[in-house]
């Protein structure tokens, strides 16, 4: 009502507890009498009490993080409130979970019942780890939690959800192993192939001087084949450290499977029975259609060996979408839309510790002698190279299913994805001496270089490249050089380089022709030459190929 504290004061809003009292005198006339209480300041300070407690609940409500109140009940906890990113976190444990005890929530936790119970016994915050099965959509999750008392009977708990940044620190440790690995596996190929190159001439040219019917001729002839296939072990090093030169195209796979389909039955054998389902419609990628047709060679001949009893290999093709409801490839395989290849197998599967080591190098199951253990290894390499991604799903005695997914293109884009993956097929990690006098040139040269991720050593001159050499301790793959330079000619740099360095390779450049760099006599023939001015997809791809020569 309003009231006027003093005659004199302003009239204003107060609350009055009122109290009326009926009185009757002797002749039946009544009165009443009103006692009042100001309450205004209790009314107000109730009225800001509920709206701090609506507003101490809306921020609950907000809170990013799944929290939850629990109040102690004999030997368990019953939920009293969850605020919504907790019903998101786990849907089926909405408003209907408001009431229920922990036991009937969670079965089978009871440890963290116990971290509960301390936390409230000891009046301290306790932080601890948990599993839960979020359900056939969420799968198992695992969250850090953090328990605080709210004495005398309730414990407050945030629930952090770690399943994905999880799974991403073991995909960053795997990778990093993985790099590093091909790192050496690449490095050891591109030496190992000098080494092949020497033997494998020295066998013809024994071959060459022995009669067929010489008893050294077998000799040389089984140092030969073993050279052939030594070369292709460094072959599939190099798809395995994505180092190789990849030929990319737009490339239907359903096409891919049926021409491989015939192929594949006669490879694996009567007794395992192939199956194929393609999708009728699948989007084209843009991959080396030779590589693609080895990735799914290598999985099928992987499910025949893990099926030494027969069995049947399923081989099937779809286009997948991957967005936030893609629970199980979301953390690997970035958003966006892939054309899927599936091969499944009915084989014996395999655990976690072989599945952390599957697409290793020279790692295999078999018995010695059986295997070389790059079947996979070059798989793993060729999808990464083609910019796609790889998952695999086995159990012990289930079988094992790999999934390859390959950026899709729509038919309008495929000639610029095109063009992107030519660009990515022609890097490396090689270590290069660049000798340029031009600084404006041989910055321009280490700064592509450099971008398609070699090492470069920049020298302007002769003298400075062959210092750079003697006092350069690690291997120098190959030197890039100017052919007309003030001092020494670019023939002359590379030939005393190659006194150094036995084996370098040699890419030269000019701008000057190649025919009168030859007429000149400045380099011969048979070396590698570009063209100034060049585009840096040109030099890319000249780099790549004298390496890879």
């Amino acid at each position: 009502m309003l009231l006027s504290r003093t005659p004199d004061s302003p009239l204003e809003t107060r609350y009055v507890d009122l109290i009326y009292l009926r009185i009757a005198d002797a002749d039946g006339q009544s009165s009443v009498i009103a006692h009042g209480n100001d309450v205004t300041e209790s009314v107000l300070a109730t009225q800001e009490l509920s709206r701090a407690k609506q507003l101490l609940f809306d921020q609950f409500a907000k809170l990013p993080v799944p929290t939850y109140l629990w109040e102690s009940r004999e030997d368990d906890f019953v939920l009293l409130i969850s605020n919504e990113a907790a019903v998101r976190a786990a849907p089926s444990h909405g408003s209907r979970a408001i009431g229920r005890l922990s036991r009937d929530l969670f079965p089978g936790m009871d440890a963290v019942r116990e971290e509960m119970a301390t936390a409230l016994r000891d009046n301290v915050v306790v932080r601890c780890t948990a599993q839960f099965d979020g359900g056939p959509k969420l799968g198992m999750r695992r969250v850090e939690l953090t328990i605080g008392p709210q004495q005398p009977s309730r414990v407050l708990v945030h629930a952090v959800d770690t399943t994905a940044r999880i799974e991403l620190e073991a995909q960053l440790r795997q990778a990093q192993k993985m790099d590093a690995v091909g790192r050496l596996a690449g490095g050891v190929a591109h030496d190992f192939n000098n080494l092949l190159t020497v033997i494998g001439a020295h066998a013809a040219f024994l071959l060459e001087s022995l009669d067929s019917g010489d008893a050294l001729h077998e000799d040389a002839e089984a140092i030969q084949k073993a050279g052939i296939r030594a070369a292709g072990l460094t072959r599939q090093l190099l798809a395995f450290s994505r180092k190789q030169i990849l030929k990319p195209s737009v490339l239907d796979l359903n096409a891919v499977v049926g021409e491989m389909e015939n192929m594949l039955r006669r490879l694996l054998g009567e007794d395992i029975e192939i199956v194929t389902r393609l999708a009728p419609i699948v989007k084209s990628v843009i991959a080396d259609a030779s590589q693609i047709e080895q990735v799914i060679m290598n999985l099928a001949v992987n499910g025949r060996d893990a099926m030494p009893d027969g069995g049947t290999l399923t081989i099937s093709t779809q286009t997948m979408t991957i967005d936030e409801s893609s629970v199980h490839s979301q953390h690997i395989v970035p958003r966006g839309e892939y054309a899927l290849i599936e091969v499944s197998d009915t084989g014996v599967g395999m655990d976690a510790t072989v599945k952390a080591r599957l697409f290793e190098p020279f790692f295999t199951t078999k018995e010695l002698g059986k295997g070389t253990g790059l079947g996979l290894a070059t798989v793993y390499g060729v999808v990464k190279q083609s910019a796609g991604y790889i998952l695999v799903d086995s159990t012990p005695g289930k079988g094992t299913t790999f999934r390859v997914y390959l950026p899709a293109v729509e038919p309008s884009a495929a000639r610029d994805d095109l063009r992107v993956a030519e660009d990515s097929a022609v890097r490396g990690i090689e270590t290069i001496l660049l000798v340029e006098d031009e600084p404006a040139v041989r910055e321009i040269a280490r700064r592509i270089l450099i971008q398609k991720g070699y090492v470069v050593l920049p020298a302007s001159n002769g003298a400075e490249a062959l210092a750079t050499s003697a006092a350069f301790d690690s291997t120098i793959h190959l030197v890039i050089s100017d052919s007309v330079m003030p001092g020494m000619t670019g023939a002359e740099v590379v030939r005393r380089l190659q006194e150094q360095r036995p084996g370098l390779k040699a890419l030269f450049m000019s701008g000057y022709t190649d025919d009168e760099i030859l007429r000149r006599g400045i380099v011969s023939s048979t070396a590698a030459f570009i063209q100034k001015p060049f585009m840096r997809d040109d030099f890319s791809r000249a780099v790549r190929e004298v390496l890879d020569g």
